[in-house]
């Protein structure tokens, strides 16, 4: 939207424009716009009797006088990494990330709700949780900042052996794991 310092004279008071409107200002007058974006856009630049990308403008009024402020949608990057002994895919909704290995990224609009939905590879593999800007076992994350996601994937023999001695498998300090070479780990 644009806003300016001065009231208009039709009586209705200052410019606080949306996506487009007139308003009578006296000749000869210094009218100073202010381009002020919607919270997840940022502006873009000027066009018309205002020029650039100061998002403040002063516009002497002779006549008919046109100006147009552009705005740009803001994004935000997820990342997802995936980590641990096993392996799987992280797949998002809305579709823009199906990260199979190592770490994905994919722009959002801002606001968006992204739900990550993690598939282990079913013989070799199991989902163990998410940690990051989600934590247990379902994930899904307002895009109001950049954002880090890590899922973790363990091998059967870990996790099934982490939680047979009390453990969860993702978190080993507390659980008797075996790892990769068969090694019983404490």
């Amino acid at each position: 939207r644009i806003v300016s310092d001065l009231p208009s004279t039709d009586g209705l008071g200052v410019l606080d424009c949306g996506s487009r409107c007139t308003v009578p200002y006296t000749r000869s007058t210094t009218v100073v716009l202010t381009a002020a974006p919607e919270p997840g856009s940022t502006f873009a630049g000027w066009a018309g009797s205002c020029t650039g990308t100061n998002p403040i403008c002063s516009v002497f009024v002779r006549g008919n006088v046109s100006v147009t402020a552009s705005f740009w949608g803001v994004t935000h990057t997820l990342t997802v990494t995936l980590a641990g002994g096993g392996t799987g895919r992280v797949a998002s909704s809305p579709a823009s990330i199906d990260c199979a290995a190592g770490t994905c990224s994919a722009p959002f609009d801002f606001g968006t709700a992204v739900t990550l939905t993690p598939m282990a590879d079913a013989a070799s593999s199991v989902f163990t949780g998410w940690s990051g800007a989600c934590t247990g076992n379902s994930c899904v994350v307002t895009m109001d900042a950049d954002q880090a996601v890590t899922a973790r994937f363990s091998s059967p023999g870990d996790y099934l052996w982490g939680a047979a001695f009390g453990g969860t498998g993702a978190d080993r300090g507390n659980a008797v794991a075996v790892d990769a070479g068969g090694d019983v780990v404490v």
